[in-house]
């Protein structure tokens, strides 16, 4: 699949700026940008940390990323390996990709970039624990959207009605291509109103609405 227009925008500023936020709602392919991100950088010699919600997809990040690899520089691959609370994937020249939960609590020092996915912890917390010189990606939803700090967001205000469908395309820019507009109205039967605005349009927080 051809990246969506949103993917490509935020991929090249996180690659120009050394601090990024990317804000965008579930099936979105966030995991995708953060996993090529953190792949060409292993590519030219980066060592990279990979932070999931949960092991279980950290290891699926793992897999695409590996999988991605094969496909694009096979002989570059000098090991895999999976052994929890953290794993990796090793190139010849040195690069690296490891991957980890945050209840890991793996040390956040000796990396050159952090991609921090489905960030849901004060930035305090990934910023106070890095070496100044580190890049960060941060993937949060938008209730977890960092105060104070600028970057992409595509989502609805908290007191935006998530029952309005010309809000969607707005607030879903995989909308056509991840997700129809019938899947959509699956899931908001499906799913609680609140589930709903948080987890597939991307409601931020009141305390991040403009004033």
């Amino acid at each position: 699949m051809e990246w969506m227009d949103w993917q490509i925008t935020t991929a090249a500023q996180a690659e120009s700026e050394k601090l990024f936020v990317a804000s965008v709602g579930r099936q979105q392919g966030k995991t995708e940008i953060g996993v090529e991100i953190a792949r060409r950088a292993a590519n030219r010699g980066d060592r990279v940390l990979y932070l999931s919600a949960q092991l279980l997809c950290a290891r699926t990040a793992l897999r695409k990323l590996y999988s991605a690899q094969v496909d694009d520089r096979p002989e570059s691959i000098k090991r895999y390996v999976q052994s929890p609370p953290w794993m990796s994937v090793e190139l010849n020249h040195g690069g690296f990709v490891r991957f980890a939960s945050y209840q890991s609590r793996i040390d956040l020092l000796g990396y050159d970039r952090i991609v921090a996915d489905d960030f849901a912890v004060p930035v305090e917390w990934v910023l106070s624990r890095v070496h100044r010189e580190t890049s960060v990606l941060l993937l949060p939803l938008g209730r977890h959207m960092p105060v104070g700090l600028d970057g992409l967001w595509f989502g609805i205000e908290h007191d935006a009605d998530p029952t309005d469908e010309t809000l969607w395309a707005d607030a879903i820019p995989g909308l056509g291509t991840t997700m129809t507009l019938d899947g959509v109205r699956r899931m908001q039967q499906a799913m609680s109103a609140d589930l709903f605005a948080d987890e597939v349009l991307n409601r931020r927080a009141p305390s991040l609405a403009p004033v």
